[in-house]
C-alpha cells in the first residue's frame, strides 16, 4: 500500500470515527431525519483532497534526503565490512563512529518527519471535523431535521433525505483556514 493510500485511508477512518459519536439515531419513524455519506464527502471534497495532497507532498518531499542518508549509511557499512581486514583499529573505530552518527541522524530525521506528518494530519482532521460538525448542524437546523445519520451506518434508508452534496459544497466554499496549513 503506498503512502498516499495509507494517508487517505487513515483520514477516512478518523473522519468516520469522529462523526460516529455525533450522529443521532431515532427510533421514531415520523421524525424528520437526514443522512450524510462521509465517505462521499471525503471522496468529492476538494478541500479534503487538497489536505491529502499536502500530506503526501510533505512525505514525498522528504524522501530524497532520507534516501541519500540511507545510501550514505549503507556505503559506510560496506566500507567498514570491506576494511575490517586491511584497515587499522583506529580507522575501523572512526568508520564505526561515523556509521553510528549517520544512523542516528537517519532515525532522528525519520522521527521528525513522522511527528510533523502526525501533527499536520491531526490539525487537518480537527479543522475539517469542526467545519463539518458546524455545516451539518446548520443544515439540520435550517431544514428542521431532528437527526442526521451517517449513511455508512445505515442498513436501509428509504425516504431519508441525503444532504451529502450540500455538506460537500458548503465545506468546499468555506474560506481557507490558516491553522490547517
Amino acid at each position: 500500500m503506498n503512502i498516499s493510500r495509507v494517508v487517505q485511508f487513515n483520514l477516512l477512518i478518523i473522519l468516520v470515527a469522529f462523526f460516529s459519536s455525533t450522529c443521532l439515531v431515532s427510533a421514531s419513524g415520523d421524525l424528520p431525519i437526514a443522512q450524510v455519506s462521509l465517505a462521499k464527502v471525503y471522496k468529492d471534497s476538494k478541500r479534503v483532497q487538497q489536505a491529502i495532497t499536502d500530506l503526501t507532498k510533505m512525505q514525498t518531499d522528504a524522501a530524497p534526503a532520507m534516501k541519500a542518508l540511507g545510501e550514505e549509511t549503507r556505503k559506510l557499512q560496506d566500507t567498514i565490512q570491506s576494511g575490517k581486514d586491511t584497515s587499522g583499529k583506529k580507522e575501523n573505530e572512526k568508520s564505526a563512529k561515523e556509521l553510528q552518527d549517520k544512523m542516528d541522524e537517519l532515525q532522528s530525521r525519520q522521527a521528525d518527519l513522522a511527528g510533523q506528518v502526525t501533527a499536520r494530519r491531526t490539525a487537518i482532521q480537527e479543522t475539517i471535523k469542526g467545519q463539518m460538525d458546524k455545516i451539518i448542524s446548520d443544515l439540520a437546523e435550517k431544514a428542521g431535521f431532528k437527526a442526521v445519520l451517517m449513511k455508512e451506518s445505515l442498513v436501509y434508508s428509504k425516504g431519508i433525505i441525503d444532504i451529502t452534496d450540500q455538506v460537500t459544497k458548503a465545506l468546499d466554499s468555506l474560506p481557507e483556514n490558516k491553522d490547517s496549513k
